[in-house]
């Protein structure tokens, strides 16, 4: 993942932002949510599998498309500008996401798809972390080198 613009912003559902890699590589996500916690505040974000060579150009993004599923990460990906939004579409956030349900345990939160039966087995998305676990599961997922820890 490279750096790009720093964004100081209130981040808001249905933020769309872009994230760079090598080679002109330009992938998209969406912060379906944004989740309150005592003094922050976390972000469920998806990222779109659809690539775009110019970071002007944004491909057609669809739900069915995901590289990554949502995940729940902290701020500093956008503060440190590795995850720059670009758009608001908070309608698109709303129904690309509205199936899935977020639990709070005493220490941590996760976001479940679906409603719970019981003996169901869910499909459960516990917090990813930073915008480094992201960039990780990215690079796993593109099949390309993961970056050195000083990014």
């Amino acid at each position: 993942m490279q750096k790009q613009e720093p964004y100081q912003k209130k981040i808001r559902t249905g933020d769309l932002f872009r994230l760079q890699y090598p080679r002109n590589r330009f992938l998209f996500g969406l912060v379906a949510r944004v989740l309150p916690v005592e003094k922050s505040k976390m972000y469920v974000v998806t990222i779109f599998r659809d690539e775009s060579s110019s970071a002007a150009v944004i491909p057609k993004l669809s739900r069915n498309r995901l590289l990554i599923g949502p995940r729940i990460i902290n701020r500093l990906g956008f503060s440190r500008g590795y995850m720059t939004v670009v758009d608001n579409i908070p309608l698109a956030a709303k129904i690309a996401f509205s199936d899935y349900v977020i639990r709070r345990s005493p220490d941590i939160w996760k976001l479940e798809r679906g409603v719970v039966q019981e003996g169901e087995n869910l499909v459960v998305f516990d917090f990813s972390g930073n915008y480094r676990s992201l960039d990780r599961d990215i690079s796993e997922a593109l099949g390309i080198d993961y970056a050195p820890e000083e990014i």
